[in-house]
């Protein structure tokens, strides 16, 4: 059984090092760094600005403003991503929790708590994880701790949107769970430069199209229920997509439960088997 590298208190991933890519793959990468760190910006512009009357709506706690700042820090961990190739030293993790902190609010939501309930989760959340961070002496658990809880956030989101019923919405967030996979797959292993990028385009690309098919077309024409013609009135969309569905706490607890196990499995796979020198 082999276990991740780390060296100077950074992760490092076996395989080829940077120093050692191709001219193609020099190439491949640089311009993936635009794809992976410029789009997600640009598709956080489209789901805050793309809802109609959006400077009028009062609640910071919606759908498509979460999900803006979802799309924002998707582009810093690429960023991080891309001037750290190969390592993982804390500040990467540290990304990582940001990210997982929004993905908190988010959850929040789409269960049906109200923005203090979330603002409360997100806020110890991040106690916990920057704590552990900051203070665990071995990467190695500083990998294995951020992979479990922040695979587990991703899977939640994706559950919740599949049990709703919004199966647009849940392809992207399974979308985002590749992405996910395959960045952490990537501090561990150096499974090359061609099939990472191309993994992370394509899984990013759905995670990005479905998100804003949902929020950039979801508003419906309606009828006036008080008019007695035929004209139309424009109806916003829900703050929350789930806002219909009841979520147990059973079944919260089911879905947290599943996705623990799932992300232990992966994070244990990652760190302890997959790596070879």
């Amino acid at each position: 059984m082999h276990r991740l590298k780390v060296v100077n208190d950074t992760i490092l991933a076996s395989g080829t090092d940077v120093e050692g890519y191709s001219p193609r793959e020099v190439n491949v990468r640089n311009a993936m760094f635009i794809l992976t760190c410029i789009m997600p910006l640009v598709a956080a512009s489209f789901a805050f600005f793309g809802v109609p009357n959006w400077c009028k709506r009062n609640s910071l706690f919606s759908f498509h403003k979460i999900v803006s700042l979802w799309f924002f820090s998707v582009g810093f961990v690429g960023v991080a991503l891309y001037h750290l190739p190969g390592q993982a030293p804390r500040i990467l993790f540290i990304w990582a929790i940001l990210h997982g902190q929004i993905e908190v609010v988010l959850n929040m939501l789409l269960l049906g708590f109200n923005g203090y309930q979330a603002l409360a989760a997100t806020w110890t959340f991040g106690l916990v994880q920057y704590g552990l961070t900051l203070s665990v002496e071995y990467p190695l658990t500083v990998f294995t701790v951020t992979a479990v809880v922040g695979g587990a956030n991703d899977l939640l989101i994706f559950e919740a949107l599949l049990y709703g019923k919004q199966y647009g919405l849940a392809a992207g967030a399974f979308c985002h769970v590749i992405s996910a996979v395959t960045v952490f797959l990537g501090i561990g292993v150096n499974i090359g430069v061609v099939p990472w990028n191309v993994i992370t385009f394509f899984s990013l690309w759905g995670h990005i199209f479905f998100m804003l098919q949902y929020i950039l077309t979801s508003p419906t024409r309606v009828k006036d229920p008080r008019s007695q013609d035929d004209e139309l009135e424009h109806e916003d969309p829900p703050n929350n997509p789930l806002h219909h569905v009841n979520f147990t706490p059973s079944l919260i607890g089911a879905f947290i439960a599943f996705g623990l196990v799932s992300s232990t499995i992966v994070a244990f796979l990652i760190a302890w088997v997959l790596p070879s020198d």
